[in-house]
């Protein structure tokens, strides 16, 4: 063999391991910023984390005290009794209503006469 073809194969041999370097390298750094991003994102969505369980902490202790089924039951009892009365009030009105009426009227009939 040629001294010549020698370094000819020894700078593509230089060559390609110098591009196979780089390579590595290019893939290397690709992987670090990819796996410095995700560390990021993952920082953020802990924060976010952080923050929706304790806004669940509080929902949780709101509902704890708000009221019950059976509370609303007691309460719609309640508005029940309180309808009843109003209706039974209308109707005593109504019938007052009417007899005021009719003293109304006998009295002025009889200032007529």
């Amino acid at each position: 063999m040629d001294v010549e073809a020698l370094k000819l194969g020894f700078q593509v041999l230089q060559f390609l391991i110098t591009g196979g370097i780089g390579f590595y390298v290019y893939m290397t750094n690709k992987n670090k910023v990819t796996n410095d991003r995700i560390g990021q994102l993952e920082s953020e969505i802990d924060k976010k984390i952080d923050s929706h369980s304790e806004r669940l902490a509080r929902v949780e202790a709101l509902t704890e005290k708000a009221p019950t089924h059976e509370d609303l039951a007691k309460v719609y009892d309640k508005v029940n009794q309180v309808s009843a009365c109003v209706n039974r009030l209308e109707g005593e009105f109504a019938g007052v209503s009417r007899v005021v009426n009719l003293i109304h009227e006998t009295l002025m009939e009889e200032r007529r006469k």
